[in-house]
């Protein structure tokens, strides 16, 4: 083999070997499967570590009326499919708010034909008054920047599955409104385009990394760039997302292969003595 195809081999093997690691794969973070080997409850969130990126799952309550809203939570988790609080089940991610639990923090009811409303809707009224409207939505925080690749989730008693998404970089304020808390984030819309139930998944081609990322169940009017229709009511299954590559990694690279290039050079320059 000659040296010039050597060096160019040597070349070829160190971009690919960059290219891998400046853009591993993505992970995928399925809330019914989490393990205790991968998960973790810390009294009002979840936490989940997969492919070297760990998120932090919180749920929230924005209450909409007389034109202003208010966001309530995190709300504590259960293991109790039935119990006040955010759940994990083999559903995925869920919110129930019933009034009959002493530990609710606020008062209100989440009820239709006498039974919990699970799963993230646009169901709560103060006091039982069906006038006010509402959305449960999820944060997760990421502990690096990352893409948002996939959402699934998956219907609660053939209800609709649509969602909105809101995704940023900058702590969310998640103690005032609904309009101050989604302030700087990118909004976006994921209606349910299908007409079966079960799973429903929505593919993401956004380039903008975030780290905070807001899921909920959008109310029957719009605010802060959030569109209806309301009626809808999931269980959040699945996020698929990757790692943004480090563009700091690239220096090393070509310092690398500028090395190679001067050493080639210096090596055929030796060899015509």
């Amino acid at each position: 083999m000659k040296k010039r195809d050597c060096t160019l081999m040597k070349i070829t093997t160190l971009g690919l070997l960059f290219f891998c690691s400046s853009s591993s794969m993505g992970a995928i973070f399925d809330w019914r499967t989490m393990s205790a080997g991968s998960g973790s409850v810390n009294g009002n969130s979840y936490v989940l570590t997969e492919s070297g990126i760990t998120v932090t799952a919180s749920a929230y309550v924005a209450e909409l009326s007389g034109g202003s809203s208010q966001v309530h939570g995190p709300f504590f988790t259960t293991t109790n499919p039935t119990q006040f609080g955010f759940v994990r089940n083999s559903a995925g991610l869920g919110l129930q708010i019933d009034t009959g639990s002493t530990s609710a923090p606020i008062s209100g009811t989440e009820r239709c034909c006498g039974l919990i409303r699970p799963g993230f809707n646009s169901d709560f009224y103060l006091s039982g008054d069906e006038s006010i409207e509402a959305m449960n939505f999820a944060l997760f925080e990421f502990d690096t920047p990352v893409l948002l690749n996939t959402l699934t989730v998956d219907d609660v008693s053939n209800f609709s599955r649509g969602s909105w998404l809101a995704t940023g970089s900058t702590t969310p304020n998640v103690g005032g409104s609904i309009e101050n808390t989604l302030t700087g984030y990118s909004i976006f819309n994921a209606p349910d385009t299908e007409a079966n139930d079960g799973e429903f998944t929505t593919v993401f081609s956004s380039t903008d990394s975030f780290t905070y990322l807001l899921i909920g169940a959008p109310p029957s009017i719009n605010i802060a760039g959030i569109e209806g229709p309301s009626g809808q009511q999931f269980y959040i299954q699945s996020i698929g997302v990757s790692p943004v590559p480090l563009p700091a990694a690239f220096p090393l690279f070509a310092t690398a292969l500028l090395g190679i290039i001067g050493l080639s050079k210096a090596s055929s320059t030796s060899s015509k003595y």
